[in-house]
């Protein structure tokens, strides 16, 4: 999922230049990962 997949990597940035602490990345990461098995879901059944 495109737009997910750009959320991560702007999260993975926002680490890696010190804009947000590692442990605040995980359940943002979490959710993203959750909201796109959810996105994959909903599209099967369509």
């Amino acid at each position: 999922m495109g737009s997910v997949a750009e959320l991560e990597t702007q999260v993975i940035i926002s680490v890696e230049l010190g804009f947000l602490k590692s442990e605040l990345s995980k359940p943002i990461l979490q959710d993203l990962e959750s909201v796109s098995k959810m996105t994959k879901a909903l599209i099967k059944k369509l």
